[in-house]
């Protein structure tokens, strides 16, 4: 879609083979359609995403989630 829209610098450089995967998707409206499509799955997935992962700190107790963000897996000696 880039390649379409501005014809100099990047644009200019990625069109011949952009046309090549647009070609193989059907042409320019295939493209956007599937371009709207992703874009629909990664706005539903980032924020459920992100809501899991934070129930997960909170309620999960085993610190999981806490070493992805810090490096280290914090656990209560009894």
């Amino acid at each position: 879609l880039y390649a379409h829209v501005y014809h100099n610098g990047l644009g200019g450089a990625i069109y011949e083979p952009a046309r090549y995967f647009e070609e193989l998707m059907g042409g320019l409206a295939n493209v956007r359609t599937i371009h709207r499509i992703c874009m629909w799955v990664i706005m539903i997935f980032v924020p459920i995403h992100v809501y899991m992962a934070i129930f997960n700190a909170v309620k999960g107790k085993n610190g999981a989630m806490d070493a992805i963000v810090s490096g280290y897996k914090f656990v209560k000696e009894h």
